[in-house]
């Protein structure tokens, strides 16, 4: 308790592999089209946060957490603002420093650590209502998860749930796992778009940033090391994981708190399904799905996809 059932979710019998409900379910998932408006917050170090918007006047609010190069048009985001909406909640969906369409001012990007960022939208918008949830993806859910356990920011009281989906919680071992020969797909079109930011981000500080290290990188741990880390103020990519892996806060989390996690998922790692953490903390709530992939759980075109069903169903029996 409270590890919940690893069988809930049954794909269709094409749906049974990771690679398959990853590639499929983004390629599938129904797109929307959300009426979202843009605000711009500004941070403490004179920086940009872009968060594109659904405000109808509801009490309710969920914020949404994308993925590794992810932002406000990712598929996954459109379907969980169009669902959550219209059961009368508003809708934030973040967009990391770099992730909405222009690049931001300062040196530094955006990590799977920054939880900086996201306590600033929720400094910005709790007071307006009577309910707060977060909802992370991949790298979005680590952030969640880690900015719930960490005990740096002081949470808002009207914070009642979250849930973290296909979570990387031990970022390391993950790291390892994508850059595998079975997952070049993915890693290709991450090192695509994370390298560009890097030359934009060269532009700017040229002094800062020397770009023909980029030959020396052959992966994204390799990237993560030369780049992410030190331009973070990390030793390394071990420091970088290890400070920012969100498996060793889980133990403080204190509010109801949902992982759907696949064991089938092309970018996790075993140490990265938190089992014993679960079974500790009341609080912790984990279904390692037997099927699922990678922010995937694909059900029907015309459907809600199972992780929207499952995570709208937490967190209306918590606020």
């Amino acid at each position: 308790m409270p590890v919940l059932s690893s069988t809930e979710y049954k794909p269709r019998q094409w749906l049974r592999g990771g690679h398959r409900n990853t590639l499929l379910s983004h390629i599938l998932r129904t797109k929307k089209s959300c009426h979202f408006i843009r605000q711009r917050l500004i941070t403490a170090d004179d920086d940009f946060l872009d968060v594109d918007t659904i405000i109808n006047g509801n009490q309710q609010l969920v914020i949404l957490c994308h993925g590794l190069e992810g932002g406000s048009t990712s598929s996954y985001i459109q379907e969980f603002a169009d669902g959550f909406s219209k059961q009368n909640f508003d809708i934030i969906a973040m967009n990391y420093r770099g992730c909405s369409g222009e690049i931001n001012k300062q040196a530094r990007l955006y990590h799977s650590g920054s939880t900086d960022d996201v306590s600033l939208v929720l400094d910005t918008f709790y007071k307006n209502y009577e309910s707060v949830s977060l909802i992370g993806f991949s790298l979005g859910g680590n952030l969640t998860l880690k900015l719930l356990g960490e005990r740096e920011y002081e949470l808002p009281k009207n914070l009642k749930a979250a849930v973290a989906i296909s979570t990387p919680a031990d970022l390391e071992s993950c790291s390892l796992r994508i850059i595998q020969q079975e997952n070049w797909i993915y890693e290709k079109r991450f090192m695509i778009s994370l390298t560009s930011k890097l030359k934009q981000k060269a532009n700017q500080f040229p002094d800062l940033i020397n770009v023909k290290n980029l030959k020396l990188v052959k992966n994204l741990y390799q990237f993560d090391d030369l780049f992410t880390a030190p331009l973070h103020g990390f030793d390394d990519a071990h420091d970088y994981y290890t400070q920012c892996s969100s498996k060793q806060f889980l133990s403080s989390i204190e509010i109801p708190t949902l992982m759907i996690s696949a064991l089938d998922d092309p970018f996790l790692s075993e140490s990265a399904i938190p089992f014993d953490e679960a079974n500790e903390n009341d609080n912790l709530f984990l279904y390692p799905c037997k099927y699922g992939g990678h922010v995937g759980f694909y059900t029907r075109k015309k459907q809600k996809s199972w992780m929207e069903i499952k995570a709208l169903e937490f967190i209306l029996k918590y606020i």
